[in-house]
């Protein structure tokens, strides 16, 4: 047993879902699909006649030619055996069957085995090219299917060849992304150094301006305590001086310790206003430096809103090539799909040609029936104009038959009449000769015995 296929010994017989054709329903589809068979061939099949049978089904319902059949790939396993020569038609005959197996389950023959190309039998062939027609003619139904996955491979073609404009466009774009980010990197890089350097300082000169903040505190309520201490002084030193000019006329001793007082006053406020005036122009130095330590921070702050703009813009590159990898990733997708989609449209196309050409075919072949059928018309019309006028001249000859049978009837009728009266006749002459004989053998009889 070959293909696991039980033969015809099995008590178990496969029900199949298509009907089985007789022999001139048979050679009739053979002949539309333009597959030379003839009622001998069908009724005797060979190995060579199956086999050219099944490479004109491959052809037909798979789009693979019979030089395409020589060209599976099967030189690999070839190259492991042995000695390969031996072996390729064997391997050429499986790689075959594995083929047709793949067309014969679709088409509901499941049960297909290498016994059905090496040992083909009527019955079974018979099953097979039931099942295959069958399935022609379904595809054949299923016309306006064919067209609609026609329609769908040419949208798409059309949505293959705007993803591959896409894709261009977005390469361009990437490319001119990559190279704007090559050309900024060096200026990105030098402005993050700067930034982090900027920072730096700006922490420096921030700790400064506290530290100088709170020093200038300091000198300011140093200064308003020297300035009202101050205020005190020139106060008291007023009153003093009102009550020395009251007292001078009274007082008139120790002058000289007096003016040393004063003087030592005198000195002293004097020391009060240079400590005042450092102290102001110690202020005014730490004011300048603050408006700097203010100016420079604001410079640190526009600074710092360029790079978080330029970070912003950093983080739409990002974007927009993470967008670019996943519309490439769509696009390969796409371009899969397409690929897919063009070995079906391939497929579909090759379908659409054999539909085509067995249309055409079948045009022809209507036509010539038709024409057939006239010339066969006319023919018959020319046999029967023959036949009539044979048959006007066969009445009349029926006719003559006819009066010579009445003729021949009547003859008849005379010869039996006078037949019948021989034969009466006869049969008179035959009891007297009868009589007479036994008359005689009496008398004989009494001869004898006297």
């Amino acid at each position: 047993m070959l293909g696991g296929r039980n033969n015809g010994t099995s008590n178990m017989r496969t029900v199949y879902s298509f009907p089985e054709l007789r022999n001139v329903e048979i050679l009739q589809c053979m002949e539309d699909l333009r597959i030379p068979l003839s009622e001998a061939e069908l009724t005797k099949p060979s190995t060579a006649i199956v086999q050219r049978i099944f490479e004109s089904f491959a052809d037909i319902f798979m789009g693979i030619s019979k030089e395409q059949l020589g060209q599976q790939p099967t030189f690999q396993v070839v190259e492991t055996l042995e000695h390969p020569d031996l072996h390729l038609d064997s391997i050429n005959l499986v790689a075959f069957y594995r083929l047709l197996l793949r067309l014969m389950i679709e088409v509901g023959i499941e049960d297909f085995s290498l016994r059905d190309l090496i040992k083909p039998e009527t019955p079974r062939l018979r099953i097979i090219l039931s099942a295959v027609i069958n399935f022609a003619k379904f595809r054949e139904e299923q016309l306006s299917v064919f067209e609609e996955f026609s329609r769908r491979g040419e949208e798409a073609v059309e949505q293959r060849v705007k993803l591959s404009k896409r894709h261009e466009e977005l390469a361009v774009r990437i490319a001119h992304v990559k190279a704007k980010h090559r050309d900024e990197e060096p200026a990105t890089l030098q402005l993050k150094d700067e930034m982090a350097n900027m920072i730096q300082i700006l922490r420096d000169l921030k700790k400064e301006q506290t530290a100088l903040s709170a020093e200038l505190d300091a000198y300011k309520s140093r200064k308003s305590e020297v300035s009202e201490k101050m205020a005190q002084t020139q106060f008291l030193l007023g009153n003093v001086k009102q009550e020395c000019n009251k007292l001078k006329s009274r007082i008139v001793h120790s002058p000289e310790k007096l003016l040393q007082i004063i003087a030592e006053m005198n000195a002293s406020i004097n020391n009060e206003k240079t400590n005042l005036s450092q102290l102001e122009k110690r202020s005014r130095e730490l004011q300048m430096k603050l408006e700097a330590l203010a100016h420079l921070e604001q410079e640190l702050l526009r600074t710092l809103q360029g790079m978080e703009s330029l970070n912003g813009d950093l983080r739409k590159r990002d974007e927009l090539l993470s967008k670019v990898r996943e519309e490439r990733d769509a696009i390969e997708r796409q371009q899969i799909l397409a690929k897919d989609l063009s070995i079906k449209e391939t497929q579909i196309i090759r379908q659409m040609n054999a539909a085509q050409d067995k249309v055409s075919r079948l045009q022809r072949s209507q036509q010539e029936r038709r024409d057939n059928m006239g010339l066969r018309l006319k023919t018959l019309q020319e046999e029967y104009q023959v036949v009539a006028e044979d048959r006007s001249r066969a009445a009349s000859k029926i006719e003559q038959s006819d009066k010579l049978v009445k003729d021949f009837e009547t003859r008849m009728g005379e010869l039996r009449r006078s037949h019948e009266t021989e034969v009466a006749s006869m049969r008179t002459e035959c009891v007297a000769l009868k009589a007479r004989v036994v008359s005689y053998t009496n008398e004989m009889k009494k001869h004898l015995k006297s």
